[in-house]
């Protein structure tokens, strides 16, 4: 029990130091699922009851690394927060790479540089989920595939004013 507080404290840390982003963790709904060879998730619940998943890999992820694992753990996600709270960290990045590729382009659109934003680094990675689809999947390197580790629905309340 004691462990767990003191890996909730860490998780509330190290989203405040690497995303600049302040939460206050409520519950734990899946933790450190392995998601990929050297590669965990954390899914869990802040006191506003909105979900995050907070991946963490021994080796480098990109985005499109993260946004893979997310639908393979049978969710989706709204947000990927940016390291460090840099707000256009991904287009900047794919952006830059796009130039580097395409020197002679001047007008581009955001989704011309789709791609090249999912190359973007992103280890930890935070995410706000959207919805969960009846369970949550681990992956399975005995077997090589992705099964059910946990049974969970959740659908995020978008509130308009």
């Amino acid at each position: 029990m004691l462990d767990e507080v003191v890996e909730n404290m860490a998780i509330e840390q190290l989203c405040k130091k690497e995303f600049a982003f302040t939460i206050s963790l409520k519950r734990v709904i899946a933790r450190d699922v392995p998601t990929s060879k050297g590669t965990s998730t954390t899914v869990f619940e802040d006191t506003r009851r909105a979900l995050y998943a907070l991946c963490i890999a021994e080796a480098s992820l990109t985005l499109g690394d993260v946004k893979a694992i997310v639908r393979h753990m049978g969710m989706e996600a709204d947000t990927y927060f940016a390291p460090h709270g840099q707000s256009n960290y991904f287009l900047h990045y794919g952006r830059q790479n796009f130039y580097a590729t395409f020197p002679g382009r001047k007008l581009i659109s955001d989704e011309e540089t789709d791609f090249y934003q999912s190359l973007a680094p992103y280890n930890p990675a935070l995410m706000r989920i959207a919805r969960v689809k009846g369970e949550i999947r681990e992956y399975s390197s005995i077997f090589q595939r992705w099964q059910k580790t946990r049974n969970y629905n959740y659908t995020r309340m978008q509130i308009h004013s």
